[in-house]
């Protein structure tokens, strides 16, 4: 897979930047055992409009965040996920379009996060 797959050390924002923009696809895996857990990492990942594969779903927030975006593949095990990897890899061949046309994503940024989380806590004084 080492052809296929860029594993890095951590990067600094410019080189994250850089790698997300060059990807054609974003593996995301499940937190364990937990199904409640949602990262920064998802919005990220939604806000390069590219498509997110997670291999064995979570059956929680994280796959339901996928569906509810139309964000990508939603997969329970390894012939899923192979079936779904050579049909992305077929559209690459075929020089498909890889990014999707599915919506503004900048309500979900950290900053966006931040700014309404701010809010809140603002509305906790009065």
């Amino acid at each position: 897979l080492e052809t296929y797959v860029l594993i890095t050390e951590r990067l600094n924002e410019t080189e994250v930047i850089n790698c997300l923009s060059n990807a054609s696809m974003f593996l995301h895996l499940k937190y364990g055992n937990r199904s409640e857990i949602i990262t920064s990492k998802n919005a990220d990942y939604l806000m390069f409009k590219k498509p997110i594969l997670i291999p064995v779903t979570d059956n929680g927030d994280l796959a339901e965040s996928i569906l509810k975006y139309n964000a990508g593949y939603v997969c329970n095990g390894v012939e899923e996920t192979i079936n779904t990897l050579n049909l992305e890899y077929t559209k690459f061949l075929k020089k498909e379009k890889i990014t999707l046309d599915n919506g503004d994503f900048s309500f979900l940024s950290r900053s966006e996060i931040s700014k309404k989380i701010i809010a809140i806590i603002k509305n906790l004084d009065k």
